[in-house]
């Protein structure tokens, strides 16, 4: 393990020379969440442009149980090479910085995640993490650790869904598809935040929760479905990407925007049908940037959303954590203490 009381010059030379290893979740190849194990690798080497970051907390995914199975995509959103480290969200304090890093500093609390593409080698659920420094933003002062790792990933895609692809605007209607989910329910705040008219569809028993949250209208998706919609929205925004824009087209406005998070055959299909149509199907891959992750903790600061943390487990017990995630009906994020 890494002694963080080490000179930076002396750690540079034991790294150099391969003495240091952390401890980090992984698997060999792919398969289920009893593969699952804690091993040790090698220290994470520092690019100038990068930072080290000792994780506090990390928080479960969707896609952290796509790269176990390697299905479902999950082959395309991280490295496949054995082992293959998981984990993405993070949250914890740099302990050093590249040469050519400005606007951090080491003991500089920070949060985001690791980028969802098959160069990314590394897993948040580990005792280290590199990144490059355009890609985390400072922590909000706010919250805990936990709660902050929670929110990454999922506020991140929840924004750059509505604001860089929708360009949400005051007055226009929404819709979240999945609201009460981690990307939902910060999509429902995110929509009042803009004064727009927002409505989310859900299961029965959170649809006083996705009320509570900001959502002026709440569907139980079993009782209604969203193509016996009579409104018209200029956002849908489809959490859960168990819809299409084939399916939703009906229900766009004139120059709306279907958006989904899970690229399918039927994204192809809408991408196709959209070409000669004023509203549009899109698809939001999320990207760790310094700049959304910065707004994102002025929002939390300023109370503008709230984290919803279902339950928090230490890292050891990871694989309880993945499962309670996998068995359905969490309410929020799970976090996973990494260090007190």
């Amino acid at each position: 393990m890494i002694r963080d009381n080490l000179p930076a010059r002396e750690d540079d030379v034991r790294r150099r020379k391969g003495e240091f290893e952390v401890k980090a979740f992984l698997i060999k190849r792919y398969g289920a969440i009893s593969d699952i194990e804690q091993a040790e690798i090698d220290y994470p080497a520092i690019g100038h442009d990068e930072v080290l970051v000792r994780v506090k907390s990390a928080a479960i995914n969707p896609a952290d149980i796509k790269v176990i199975t390697g299905k479902n995509g999950g082959k395309f959103i991280h490295s496949g090479k054995s082992p293959i480290c998981i984990g993405f969200d993070f949250c914890g304090v740099i302990k050093e910085t590249g040469v050519e890093v400005s606007g951090f500093a080491q003991g500089d609390d920070v949060f985001g995640f690791l980028p969802y593409s098959t160069k990314t080698t590394q897993g948040s659920f580990a005792d280290y993490v590199v990144v490059k420094s355009d890609t985390v933003a400072r922590k909000p002062s706010s919250i805990t650790y936990t709660e902050t790792a929670t929110v990454a990933t999922t506020a991140s895609t929840a924004l750059q869904a509505l604001v860089n692809i929708g360009g949400i605007k005051p007055g226009q209607k929404i819709l979240v598809n999945g609201a009460s989910g981690g990307v939902g329910s910060i999509a429902v705040q995110i929509g009042k935040s803009y004064d727009t008219e927002v409505w989310g569809t859900c299961s029965e028993s959170n649809l006083d929760y996705i009320k509570s949250i900001g959502a002026d209208h709440a569907l139980n998706y079993r009782r209604t479905s969203l193509i016996d919609l009579t409104k018209k929205f200029d956002i849908i925004l489809d959490a859960v990407a168990n819809s299409s824009y084939g399916e939703c087209s009906g229900i766009l406005a004139p120059k709306g925007v279907y958006i989904t998070l899970l690229p399918t055959l039927r994204l192809v299909t809408g991408k196709m049908r959209s070409i000669f149509s004023a509203r549009k199907c899109a698809l939001c891959v999320v990207q760790p940037k310094t700049a959304d992750l910065a707004k994102i903790a002025r929002m939390i600061d300023e109370k503008v959303i709230a984290t919803s943390v279902a339950d928090t487990y230490p890292i050891d017990k990871l694989a309880k954590a993945l499962e309670k995630f996998l068995a359905g009906g969490v309410r929020g994020k799970i976090g996973v203490l990494i260090e007190e």
